[in-house]
Protein backbone atom coordinates (compact mmCIF):
# COMPACT_ATOMS: atom_id res chain seq x y z
CA UNK A 1 0.00 0.00 0.00
CA UNK A 2 2.33 2.84 -1.20
CA UNK A 3 2.20 6.43 0.00
CA UNK A 4 -0.70 6.29 2.43
CA UNK A 5 -0.93 9.62 4.18
CA UNK A 6 -1.27 10.16 7.91
CA UNK A 7 -4.78 11.62 7.58
CA UNK A 8 -6.00 8.40 5.96
CA UNK A 9 -4.59 6.34 8.83
CA UNK A 10 -6.35 8.64 11.29
CA UNK A 11 -9.66 8.18 9.43
CA UNK A 12 -9.33 4.38 9.29
CA UNK A 13 -8.59 4.12 13.03
CA UNK A 14 -11.60 6.26 13.89
CA UNK A 15 -13.88 4.32 11.52
CA UNK A 16 -13.09 1.02 13.26
CA UNK A 17 -13.64 2.44 16.72
CA UNK A 18 -10.03 3.13 17.69
CA UNK A 19 -10.22 6.90 17.73
CA UNK A 20 -10.96 7.45 21.42
CA UNK A 21 -8.49 10.04 22.76
CA UNK A 22 -6.53 9.81 19.50
CA UNK A 23 -4.48 12.94 18.88
CA UNK A 24 -2.09 13.84 16.10
CA UNK A 25 0.81 13.45 18.50
CA UNK A 26 -0.31 9.99 19.68
CA UNK A 27 -0.81 8.86 16.10
CA UNK A 28 2.65 10.08 15.19
CA UNK A 29 4.15 8.14 18.12
CA UNK A 30 2.30 4.98 17.05
CA UNK A 31 3.54 5.29 13.47
CA UNK A 32 7.08 5.86 14.66
CA UNK A 33 6.95 2.69 16.78
CA UNK A 34 5.58 0.69 13.86
CA UNK A 35 8.38 2.08 11.70
CA UNK A 36 11.00 0.93 14.24
CA UNK A 37 9.39 -2.53 14.29
CA UNK A 38 9.60 -2.55 10.46
CA UNK A 39 5.88 -3.06 10.11
CA UNK A 40 5.67 0.16 8.09
CA UNK A 41 8.08 2.65 6.60
CA UNK A 42 7.03 6.05 7.96
CA UNK A 43 8.42 9.26 6.45
CA UNK A 44 7.58 11.74 9.20
CA UNK A 45 8.63 14.83 7.28
CA UNK A 46 6.15 14.05 4.51
CA UNK A 47 3.47 12.43 6.64
CA UNK A 48 3.28 9.34 4.41
CA UNK A 49 3.89 5.66 5.01
CA UNK A 50 4.24 2.32 3.27
CA UNK A 51 2.96 -0.93 4.77
CA UNK A 52 5.79 -3.48 4.88
CA UNK A 53 3.88 -6.31 6.59
CA UNK A 54 0.32 -6.85 5.28
CA UNK A 55 -2.50 -7.32 7.81
CA UNK A 56 -3.33 -10.87 8.85
CA UNK A 57 -5.87 -12.55 6.57
CA UNK A 58 -7.79 -13.85 9.57
CA UNK A 59 -7.61 -10.74 11.73
CA UNK A 60 -10.39 -10.25 14.25
CA UNK A 61 -13.29 -8.21 12.91
CA UNK A 62 -14.25 -5.35 15.29
CA UNK A 63 -17.73 -5.44 16.78
CA UNK A 64 -18.58 -2.39 14.67
CA UNK A 65 -16.99 -1.18 11.43
CA UNK A 66 -17.90 2.19 9.94
CA UNK A 67 -18.21 2.29 6.15
CA UNK A 68 -17.38 5.55 4.40
CA UNK A 69 -16.09 6.99 1.15
CA UNK A 70 -12.82 7.87 2.89
CA UNK A 71 -12.01 4.15 3.31
CA UNK A 72 -12.88 2.43 -0.01
CA UNK A 73 -10.23 -0.27 0.38
CA UNK A 74 -11.06 -1.02 4.01
CA UNK A 75 -14.81 -1.19 3.29
CA UNK A 76 -14.33 -4.17 0.97
CA UNK A 77 -11.59 -5.69 3.14
CA UNK A 78 -13.82 -5.77 6.23
CA UNK A 79 -16.73 -7.25 4.29
CA UNK A 80 -14.38 -10.00 3.13
CA UNK A 81 -13.25 -10.64 6.71
CA UNK A 82 -16.83 -10.82 7.94
CA UNK A 83 -17.50 -13.48 5.31
CA UNK A 84 -14.24 -15.27 5.99
CA UNK A 85 -14.81 -15.65 9.72
CA UNK A 86 -17.96 -17.75 9.12
CA UNK A 87 -17.68 -21.41 10.11
CA UNK A 88 -19.65 -24.26 8.55
CA UNK A 89 -21.52 -22.13 6.05
CA UNK A 90 -22.12 -18.62 4.77
CA UNK A 91 -25.76 -17.54 4.60
CA UNK A 92 -26.11 -14.07 3.09
CA UNK A 93 -29.42 -12.25 2.87
CA UNK A 94 -29.30 -8.99 0.95
CA UNK A 95 -32.50 -7.93 -0.80
CA UNK A 96 -30.49 -5.85 -3.25
CA UNK A 97 -27.55 -8.24 -3.68
CA UNK A 98 -25.28 -7.28 -6.56
CA UNK A 99 -22.93 -9.46 -8.67
CA UNK A 100 -19.97 -7.62 -7.09
CA UNK A 101 -20.70 -9.71 -4.01
CA UNK A 102 -19.80 -12.83 -5.99
CA UNK A 103 -16.29 -11.48 -6.46
CA UNK A 104 -15.89 -11.04 -2.71
CA UNK A 105 -17.13 -14.59 -2.12
CA UNK A 106 -14.63 -15.91 -4.66
CA UNK A 107 -11.81 -14.17 -2.78
CA UNK A 108 -12.65 -15.53 0.66
CA UNK A 109 -14.36 -18.91 0.23
CA UNK A 110 -12.26 -21.52 2.07
CA UNK A 111 -13.23 -25.19 1.88
CA UNK A 112 -11.43 -25.81 5.16
CA UNK A 113 -13.90 -23.56 7.01
CA UNK A 114 -17.17 -23.81 5.09
CA UNK A 115 -18.93 -26.34 2.86
CA UNK A 116 -21.89 -24.27 1.71
CA UNK A 117 -22.75 -20.74 0.60
CA UNK A 118 -26.34 -19.59 0.19
CA UNK A 119 -27.42 -16.15 -1.01
CA UNK A 120 -30.98 -14.75 -0.89
CA UNK A 121 -32.10 -11.61 -2.70
CA UNK A 122 -34.92 -10.08 -4.67
CA UNK A 123 -34.84 -10.38 -8.46
CA UNK A 124 -33.87 -6.95 -9.78
CA UNK A 125 -32.99 -5.68 -13.26
CA UNK A 126 -29.32 -5.16 -12.43
CA UNK A 127 -28.72 -8.49 -10.66
CA UNK A 128 -30.52 -10.76 -13.13
CA UNK A 129 -28.78 -9.83 -16.37
CA UNK A 130 -27.22 -12.53 -18.60
CA UNK A 131 -23.79 -11.30 -17.51
CA UNK A 132 -24.68 -11.67 -13.82
CA UNK A 133 -26.09 -15.16 -14.37
CA UNK A 134 -22.97 -16.21 -16.27
CA UNK A 135 -20.75 -14.98 -13.43
CA UNK A 136 -22.88 -16.90 -10.91
CA UNK A 137 -22.67 -20.16 -12.86
CA UNK A 138 -18.93 -19.78 -13.32
CA UNK A 139 -18.35 -19.18 -9.61
CA UNK A 140 -20.64 -22.08 -8.70
CA UNK A 141 -18.50 -24.40 -10.82
CA UNK A 142 -15.24 -23.05 -9.40
CA UNK A 143 -16.34 -23.31 -5.78
CA UNK A 144 -17.58 -26.84 -6.37
CA UNK A 145 -14.00 -27.73 -7.25
CA UNK A 146 -12.99 -26.34 -3.83
CA UNK A 147 -15.56 -28.55 -2.11
CA UNK A 148 -18.04 -25.72 -1.54
CA UNK A 149 -21.61 -25.69 -2.81
CA UNK A 150 -22.98 -22.30 -3.91
CA UNK A 151 -26.61 -21.44 -4.54
CA UNK A 152 -28.27 -18.07 -5.04
CA UNK A 153 -32.04 -17.86 -4.77
CA UNK A 154 -34.50 -15.11 -5.60
CA UNK A 155 -37.47 -14.64 -3.27
CA UNK A 156 -40.60 -12.56 -3.63
CA UNK A 157 -40.58 -9.34 -1.64
CA UNK A 158 -43.57 -10.58 0.38
CA UNK A 159 -41.45 -13.44 1.75
CA UNK A 160 -38.87 -11.11 3.34
CA UNK A 161 -41.04 -8.12 4.14
CA UNK A 162 -40.49 -8.76 7.86
CA UNK A 163 -36.70 -8.46 7.40
CA UNK A 164 -35.31 -4.94 7.02
CA UNK A 165 -31.58 -5.48 7.47
CA UNK A 166 -28.95 -7.45 5.56
CA UNK A 167 -27.10 -10.27 7.26
CA UNK A 168 -24.07 -12.51 6.86
CA UNK A 169 -24.67 -15.63 8.96
CA UNK A 170 -22.32 -18.47 9.90
CA UNK A 171 -23.22 -21.53 11.94
CA UNK A 172 -22.49 -19.69 15.20
CA UNK A 173 -21.87 -16.07 14.16
CA UNK A 174 -23.72 -13.27 12.43
CA UNK A 175 -23.11 -9.73 11.25
CA UNK A 176 -25.55 -7.03 10.24
CA UNK A 177 -24.03 -5.61 7.04
CA UNK A 178 -24.90 -2.90 4.50
CA UNK A 179 -26.02 -4.01 1.06
CA UNK A 180 -23.25 -4.76 -1.42
CA UNK A 181 -23.84 -1.51 -3.30
CA UNK A 182 -23.39 0.58 -0.14
CA UNK A 183 -20.11 -1.17 0.70
CA UNK A 184 -18.74 -0.68 -2.81
CA UNK A 185 -19.84 2.97 -3.03
CA UNK A 186 -18.80 3.84 0.52
CA UNK A 187 -22.15 5.29 1.52
CA UNK A 188 -22.08 5.85 5.26
CA UNK A 189 -23.23 2.72 7.07
CA UNK A 190 -21.99 0.12 9.55
CA UNK A 191 -21.17 -3.55 9.86
CA UNK A 192 -22.17 -4.72 13.33
CA UNK A 193 -21.76 -8.02 15.15
CA UNK A 194 -25.03 -9.71 16.14
CA UNK A 195 -25.68 -12.08 19.03
CA UNK A 196 -28.70 -13.60 17.22
CA UNK A 197 -27.02 -16.22 15.02
CA UNK A 198 -29.40 -18.99 16.12
CA UNK A 199 -32.54 -17.02 15.34
CA UNK A 200 -31.11 -15.68 12.08
CA UNK A 201 -30.16 -19.18 10.87
CA UNK A 202 -33.73 -20.34 11.48
CA UNK A 203 -35.23 -17.31 9.73
CA UNK A 204 -32.88 -17.75 6.79
CA UNK A 205 -33.91 -21.40 6.37
CA UNK A 206 -37.55 -20.30 6.28
CA UNK A 207 -36.91 -17.71 3.57
CA UNK A 208 -34.72 -20.16 1.67
CA UNK A 209 -37.48 -22.77 1.42
CA UNK A 210 -39.63 -20.22 -0.41
CA UNK A 211 -37.01 -19.13 -2.94
CA UNK A 212 -36.13 -20.22 -6.46
CA UNK A 213 -32.57 -20.62 -7.74
CA UNK A 214 -31.53 -17.94 -10.20
CA UNK A 215 -31.64 -19.07 -13.82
Amino acid sequence: MPHVDKATVDSVLRNVGLGVDLTDRKLGTLLTLLDRAEVIRYVRSKGVLNVLLPPMDNGQVPSTVFVSRETPFSNVMWLGRVLKQCEGHIYWIDKHFQPAGLETLADVADGNRISEIRVISLKLPDNSTPKAMKAYRSLKTELSNRGISLEWRFVDSSVVRDSHDRWVIGSTSAYNVPDVGAVMSGNKSEMSRSESAGRLNADFENYWSQGTEVA
